[in-house]
């Protein structure tokens, strides 16, 4: 299930075909797109954690699955004749139905395994968010073939009904309950300190991980917003800008290893010491023109932020308990809402004043990254672990 919902990061392969059917579209409007979509996942997130107080984790993925399907079915009445009207509906359907429709998805699926094994959250949610980072590799390959013989509409047509399938057959196989029926059976669950929403919000650690997730979450969008245009402009096939998807997944799993093992404050340190050095490599590759900067960029920026996902699950719960998660776990992702707009926006805006170079892009990107790193540093003495 997540896997299919992992298409939200292959945004990168719509785009191409996009700008060129729709020429008169502005990189700043394609990346409103995505924008919308980031914004909106957030939103159902968040959603998610209210609706699961009066429902079940089973009958959100079912309203999510209604919503995923009005909107790529929707999306792929776009048409080359109207593109102003094609840009409303992609922002509408695109970005506001689907990427509500995955929010409300992701937190039920992530909620209803991760309360299972909290004594090993990092590793339960480590598997699970690679899945949802492997989804832009696999997903985004199976567009890019579909693309070859299918028009874009079609292919969204396509993803309408895989999706919504998906997301219906897997409802069947989630526990049914709740949050608020959920019990802390392990030992580990009950020793924890549950804090409500607003007490999660009265501490100084939770706004300091907000900042970071925002700064960081902002640096990444970077990339993946024009991660294949990017690989275009160094002389590499746009697929290879997929693989950032590829160690995203191999990523969520490291870290959540790691969270386990080292704790959420020195597994924080690690991801943004890495994320900071794909930045200097990337900015490195744009003033020497090394194709192999470029990718050794593109990979750690991929390892690095596929840790953010199990991260945020693992955090939220360690730090703030299992009694209130669904909703205080929706409150830390909203670190992408701010990021949404920063990170793809400055990108597009970035690109436009310096015609397609990259070099102030990588220098934007290790500028969020320095106040994410300082945040870190304060973070680490509050929450060691």
């Amino acid at each position: 299930m997540l896997l299919c919902l992992g298409l939200l990061y292959a945004w990168s392969i719509f785009r191409i075909p996009l700008m060129e059917m729709f020429i008169s579209w502005t990189a700043t409007q394609a990346s409103a797109v995505f924008t919308f979509s980031m914004s909106s996942f957030c939103l159902g997130i968040f959603f998610c954690g209210l609706l699961v107080k009066r429902i079940s984790y089973r009958a959100a993925v079912v309203v999510a699955a209604a919503l995923l399907f009005a909107g790529f079915f929707c999306a792929s009445f776009i048409d080359a004749a109207y593109p102003q009207e094609s840009l409303y509906l992609m922002l509408v359907f695109y970005g506001i139905f689907c990427g509500v429709g995955i929010g409300i998805s992701y937190n039920a699926i992530v909620s209803a395994v991760i309360l299972q094994f909290p004594e090993r959250a990092g590793f339960a949610s480590g598997i699970l968010m690679m899945g949802f980072g492997f989804g832009g590799l696999i997903l985004g390959s199976v567009v890019t073939g579909l693309l070859a013989f299918y028009s874009l509409n079609t292919v969204f047509r396509f993803l309408a009904a895989l999706i919504f399938c998906v997301n219906l057959i897997g409802s069947f196989f989630i526990k049914s309950g709740g949050a608020e029926t959920e019990s802390a059976s392990s030992g580990e669950a009950v020793k924890m300190r549950s804090y409500t929403t607003a007490e999660m919000l009265r501490t100084v650690e939770f706004w300091c991980y907000f900042v970071w997730g925002t700064m960081f979450t902002s640096a990444e969008l970077l990339m993946i917003n024009s991660v294949a245009l990017i690989a275009v402009a160094f002389g590499l096939p746009a697929i290879i800008g997929m693989i950032i998807s590829a160690f995203n997944g191999a990523g969520r799993l490291g870290f959540g290893v790691l969270l386990d093992r080292l704790g959420v404050g020195k597994a924080i340190t690690a991801q943004s010491v890495m994320m900071l050095s794909a930045g200097v490599s990337l900015l490195a590759g744009a003033l020497t023109r090394q194709t192999a900067f470029i990718l050794f960029g593109i990979v750690l920026t991929g390892l690095s932020y596929g840790g953010s996902a199990p991260t945020s699950a693992t955090a939220i719960l360690k730090w703030f308990g299992p009694g209130h998660y669904s909703v205080n776990f929706s409150i830390a992702t909203m670190t992408l809402i701010p990021a949404s707009i920063l990170g793809p926006l400055i990108s597009g805006e970035l690109q436009q004043r310096s015609d397609g170079d990259y070099t102030t892009t990588f220098i934007a990107m290790i500028c969020f990254l320095v106040v994410a790193l300082v945040c870190n540093l304060i973070l680490l003495k509050k929450r060691p672990n």
